[in-house]
Order: C-alpha cells, then structure tokens, then sequence
C-alpha cells in the first residue's frame, strides 16, 4: 500500500513539474517582458497577437507608459504607430486616426489608404532591429518617419537617433548617417554625412552605394527617394 501511493505521489509530482514547466516555457514575453518598453516592443515585432482581454488592457496601459517616455514628434508617430497596429484597440487598427495624426498633426507629404498600409509594414522592425525588444519602439519609430515622414521629420529623427543610439553601436548609427546623407541637398554635407557613416562602421563604407540603395527603396517620399549624384544617381525629377 504504501509503495502505490509512494508511486501515485511521484507521479503526482513529476505531473506538477511537467505542466509548470510549460507554463513556465510557454509564458509571452507580452507579458512576462520586464519593462514596458519591452512588452511593447514584442507586440510590434509579433506578426500575430491573441492575446486575452486583460493582456491587451495591460498592453494598453504599456502603450501610454512608452508615450510619456517620448519626445516631439516621435509621440505623435508613436501614436499613429499604436493606431494603425491596433495595440491600444485590441488589435483592431484605427485608420481614421492615423489618417487623422499623419494628415494635421505631423502634415507629411502622404496620408493616403496605401501609405497607411505600407507605414504599418514599416513599423514592423527587420531581425536586425529586433534583437533587443527595449530598442524596438523607437526603431520602428525611425522607420516609419523615414518611409514617409518629411525632411525636416528626417532630420529630427537623425538627430534623436544619433542621442539615442551609443557608439557602440555601429551599424545602426552608420545607418543614420546614410540616411541623412541621402536627403541633405548640398554636396559637401552630403560627402561630410557619408563620411560619417564611414567612420561609425567599417562595414557600411565597404558597401556604401548599396547601403543608400537600401534605403532609398525604403523611403517613399522626396527629397531622399532617389539615389543621390553621390553615388552616380540621377537628380529628383518631377513626378505627376
């Protein structure tokens, strides 16, 4: 007698083990992130969201927590961000809104259904921006007001990008540079930018032409939509 319940108990218990396990395992970084930066930054590397009622409450009040701790316009991205992603609606977008931020608070150049629709894919970081859910917010910040944000929305965000990212990094500040390099109209602050860039990662420089390449594809608005005469490019003409 005593052996079967010395047996039904280390069952019970490596039972116990197993299941805490998975649930240890299978927890979300939505929820078990340590910051709401962090959290934040999951839900908009995340592809699809399901998560429940109070997760998204609580998401919620992460999303108002990562706009207070924003600057100028990056609040008013970060709004729209939240709005077309849905993170503050239980994923469900609000386009109205976003029209609403794009069109008379920040007054980019396009505001229209299919800019809406690629600024959204644009809030979405590649692996590289990924790696560290804290960064994620303000990268894909980055991204979207340099997809269709102004020059003078490039130019704070180049700004606040070089204050925000440390020496260290390299590749993301080389990045920077290029990128205000590709919208600067005069030649020598463009060569001075790229030199900059240059010096921030050796890598970069190697392949510098096809860096602004890159970027050039990700940017759907003038000035910065073309390849510069830097690099052998064609000037802005006009388009319809």
């Amino acid at each position: 007698m005593n052996r079967r319940v010395l047996i039904g108990a280390t069952l019970v218990g490596a039972a116990v083990v197993y299941l805490g396990g998975r649930v240890l395992f299978s927890r979300s970084p939505l929820t078990s992130a340590p910051t709401p930066l962090a959290r934040v930054g999951f839900a908009l590397r995340a592809k699809h969201l399901s998560p429940s009622n109070s997760e998204w409450d609580a998401l919620g009040r992460d999303v108002i927590a990562v706009h207070g701790a924003l600057i100028d316009q990056q609040r008013d991205v970060f709004d729209m961000i939240v709005s077309l992603r849905g993170l503050g609606s239980s994923g469900t977008a609000d386009w109205d809104r976003a029209e609403l931020i794009c069109r008379r608070v920040l007054q980019w150049p396009r505001c229209d259904r299919a800019a809406l629709d690629e600024l959204s894919r644009s809030a979405r970081p590649s692996e590289a921006d990924a790696d560290n859910l804290e960064s994620v917010p303000a990268a894909a910040v980055a991204n979207v007001i340099w997809a269709f944000g102004s020059g003078d929305a490039v130019r704070k965000m180049a700004e606040s990008e070089l204050a925000r990212l440390p020496e260290s990094d390299s590749l993301r500040r080389a990045r920077v540079f290029v990128r205000f390099g590709i919208i600067d109209t005069n030649p020598d602050g463009q060569a001075a930018l790229f030199a900059q860039a240059c010096v921030a990662d050796a890598g970069t420089c190697e392949h510098l032409k096809e860096a602004a390449q890159r970027e050039v594809q990700a940017r759907f608005v003038a000035p910065g939509n073309v390849l510069p005469l830097y690099f052998g490019g064609h000037p802005p003409m006009p388009r319809p």
